[in-house]
């Protein structure tokens, strides 16, 4: 299930305050046997795609970065300005987490971010963590 957001913005991703409470609720449930992946995404110079590019670009590169993400369902929260988490939950090998993974990476890099007349390929970093 995707959670999305419409702000004055129009960013269209959910903002930090409802990733926290998100993570309170889940630590009201005892999920023993079922995991809970965190996969922690940050967009590389995105400070400088802004300065080059101006920050309406930026805004609609946050745009198509969300509805690459949401199009997928993924439930994605924007915890930072660059700064994205998706929450997985269920048993997974850690090749089926590697796979997930670098399928986000590669939805997210393979192909340029096409916004009015520029082509912006992105660099991000991902981590991981499993409770």
């Amino acid at each position: 299930m995707i959670i999305i957001e419409k702000t004055k913005n129009k960013k269209n991703i959910t903002e930090n305050r409802f990733f926290k409470d998100k993570t309170d609720l889940l630590k009201q449930f005892n999920f023993e046997e079922d995991k809970i992946i965190f996969s922690y995404i940050n967009i590389c110079c995105f400070n400088e795609i802004n300065t080059i590019f101006g920050y309406d670009i930026g805004n609609h590169l946050l745009l198509g970065f969300a509805d690459r993400l949401t199009k997928n369902n993924f439930e994605c929260y924007r915890i930072h300005g660059d700064e994205f988490v998706i929450i997985s939950y269920g048993e997974a090998t850690n090749q089926e987490i590697d796979t997930f993974n670098n399928y986000i990476f590669d939805l997210l890099t393979k192909e340029p971010f096409k916004i009015k007349n520029e082509e912006i390929f992105l660099t991000i970093r991902m981590g991981i963590t499993i409770s």
